[in-house]
């Protein structure tokens, strides 16, 4: 059967420890046990936008060696990702709301994320105009969504 929140603790270990697929396949089962666990859909959403901008960087260098098909397919999995960060994302506002009976914490920001993720989804990782105006509103500090750096394995570096 299983506690959910000690589930919810072994998914933010993997968190940590830069695990992303380990800690969302914990935060899944936190999700199973308990569908209105208040956290788990935030770190979730953290680990596919993280995620999402690893597969970016890596279609990034497969592009440098003309590797069509293969950038291709990452920028598909990397829209996947965004898509899967944004619906996490109001899955925890919604969830939130239904625990606590109130609006959830910096919840004007966390929308504004949900567009730049959809932003980002829609167009490959990049931030049009409309991204960036919405980014400028957000000053809670979280992954800024100019996170365009990094290798396969490592968390990548983020730019103002």
């Amino acid at each position: 059967d299983g506690n959910a929140e000690a589930m919810h603790v072994i998914g933010l270990l993997y968190h940590d420890a830069n695990k992303l697929d380990k800690a969302i396949e914990w935060f899944d089962k936190t999700l199973d046990h308990d569908p209105r666990h208040i956290h788990a859909n935030l770190y979730r959403s953290w680990c596919f936008f993280f995620t999402a901008s690893r597969l970016r960087v890596d279609a990034q260098e497969l592009a440098e060696k003309k590797d069509v098909d293969g950038e291709q397919k990452l920028l598909r999995e990397a829209r996947g990702n965004y898509a899967s960060a944004a619906k996490a994302m109001e899955d925890y506002i919604a969830n939130y709301e239904k625990m606590r009976n109130i609006e959830a914490p910096n919840e004007p920001e966390l929308r504004h994320w949900i567009k730049i993720l959809a932003d980002l989804q829609k167009n490959d990782g990049v931030l049009s105009e409309e991204g960036r105006r919405l980014s400028a509103k957000i000053s809670t500090g979280e992954p800024p969504p100019e996170v365009i750096e990094g290798k396969a394995g490592e968390l990548p570096e983020t730019h103002e």
